[in-house]
């Protein structure tokens, strides 16, 4: 379909990425009653609506390129779904690409996502077949734009610095033309500075809009698979892309799977390694029996909000109690909704 090499990954169904809207001047970020799902059986991003149930579609369509007239695409595999304190949803959607036979790892912005207008039950029963959010007379291609495009496979992200106008973007490139058996591979820490557009004749924050627009972006940390050979595990399904290998906790410090079986501290400014933590190690610590190697790979690592850092495998989610919070998400600048 289109530019997309279909037959590149074992077809997944079902829901990857999840995340809760945020809601405007809420307790917290996560208290919102919509839940936003990735649909990779359907190929899009819908939210399901806390009050009735429905699925409204917000993201089915995305352009290829940042041109004005790159042709429209339908979501792949959408992942890293990420709200910005303003109300914009972020994501990431990797493939690989038949035309250029190389694959491709992008990061998009649904601008304003909160005020998506919910559907009801009846119409999510016909919107299956939408390519926008109120069938395809609604696609606002305005409000969606790529912030960052590169070779290899995005698989993590996060939103960080003192505004939340820092993204942190997690990429591998693998070095084999087989995506599902490649060996070599190197990881790549992105940091990329998002251009902010405040209006200054606010009397406060809630009226402004933070205008992600493509900005300087810097490598901040890298690694190969040389340097995890020593853990004798190797990215050799495509289950290692699934899952958000990068967060942040409150001091602003990243935690990133550079090799498949451990996590390693960042410091935000300069990628200076500060930190390690090995899966086999924590499992000893904590008398968790320790699976086949093959299978010690980390999929997954972010902070709950119980004081917790959770890591999942393929197989098992682990929680380690930390001393540091994960980073919070103000919601009192989740722009207005637009005046009737």
């Amino acid at each position: 379909e289109g530019d997309i090499k279909t037959t590149s990954l074992p077809p997944l169904l079902g829901s990857a990425s999840l995340a809760v809207e945020v809601t405007r001047n809420s307790e917290r970020a996560s208290c919102g009653k919509n839940i936003v799902i990735s649909e990779w059986g359907e190929r899009r991003i819908i939210r399901v609506e806390g009050e009735t149930g429905a699925r409204t579609p917000l993201v089915t369509l995305v352009p290829e390129t940042s041109q004005s007239d790159a042709p429209m695409r339908r979501v792949y595999r959408p992942q890293h779904l990420t709200y910005t304190p303003f109300g914009d949803l972020i994501f990431s959607d990797s493939y690989e690409s038949s035309r250029n036979h190389g694959r491709v790892g992008t990061v998009y912005r649904l601008r304003e996502a909160v005020h998506v207008k919910p559907i009801t039950v009846d119409q999510s029963r016909d919107a299956h077949g939408w390519t926008g959010t109120a069938g395809d007379s609604d696609i606002d291609e305005n409000k969606l734009e790529i912030v960052f495009q590169t070779s290899g496979w995005v698989d993590g992200m996060t939103l960080g610095g003192s505004d939340f106008s820092t993204l942190y973007i997690s990429v591998v490139v693998p070095a084999g033309s087989d995506v599902t058996s490649f060996g070599d591979w190197t990881k790549t820490i992105h940091k990329l500075t998002l251009n902010a557009d405040d209006d200054d004749d606010e009397e406060d924050c809630t009226g402004s809009e933070d205008a992600i627009m493509p900005g300087e972006t810097t490598i901040l940390y890298s690694v190969s698979s040389n340097e995890c050979q020593n853990q004798d595990i190797i990215f050799s399904d495509p289950v290692s892309f699934l899952g958000s290998k990068l967060t942040l906790d409150e001091k602003g410090t990243l935690y990133t799977v550079a090799c498949p079986a451990s996590v390693i501290l960042l410091s935000k400014d300069d990628g200076r390694v500060v930190g390690n933590m090995s899966l086999n190690q924590l499992a000893q610590s904590t008398n968790t029996p320790t699976p086949n190697t093959s299978f010690n790979e980390v999929t997954s690592i972010n902070f709950g909000e119980d004081g917790y850092l959770y890591m999942s495998t393929p197989n098992t989610l682990m929680r380690i109690k930390s001393r540091v919070k994960g980073a919070s998400m103000p919601t009192n600048l989740v722009v207005p909704p637009p005046l009737k």
